[in-house]
């Protein structure tokens, strides 16, 4: 199993768990847990290039193979994420679009929102949400891990001198 492979499931099933601490912490309509899912996100990056580098490429590394690993390590990390995210919010926890919506209405209730706003919101939650939080995952996570890659390749890279490739195909 390739290293992009091993950390990009380590990665899913950190954020299972951190999911579950959260769930069981009640922390789900507080907004700093995602912080902890940027960092696992750097974390398997990282750690997916250096192992790579280290182990699989003998101690180089080109600023492709860095972002081959990172952006393979990523779409695993998120393919893990989205299948969570529609478990937890169909099976483990099928009361959080309405938490989600109680939390919206009590918010804009005390910024005097107008109840044809906060109607429409709440229309909203409810049909949209699995969607936007699936989308919203996919797109912060990729560009997340691509601008991750990106910086970690171009400070680990480290190609073959020329005489070493002489041989080898």
């Amino acid at each position: 199993m390739s290293s992009s492979v091993r950390f990009g499931i380590l990665g899913g099933l950190l954020t299972i768990i951190w999911g579950l601490v959260v769930h069981f912490a009640q922390l789900y309509t507080q907004q700093w847990p995602i912080f902890i899912d940027i960092f696992l996100i750097v974390l398997t990056t990282v750690l997916s290039c250096v192992y790579y580098k280290k182990n699989e490429g003998q101690g180089f590394l080109t600023f492709t193979q860095g972002m081959k690993s990172g952006l393979q390590t990523i779409f695993i990390f998120v393919l893990i994420t989205l299948i969570w995210t529609v478990v937890y919010s169909k099976l483990i926890n099928p009361d959080l679009v309405n938490m989600i919506k109680n939390n919206a209405v009590t918010k804009m209730e005390a910024q005097n929102a107008p109840d044809d706003q906060i109607n429409m919101t709440v229309q909203m939650i409810e049909k949209y949400y699995l969607l936007v939080s699936g989308v919203f995952i996919t797109l912060l996570y990729l560009f997340l891990g691509l601008i991750v890659s990106l910086i970690t390749s171009a400070i680990i890279k480290k190609e073959k001198p020329m005489d070493m490739n002489i041989g080898t195909n």
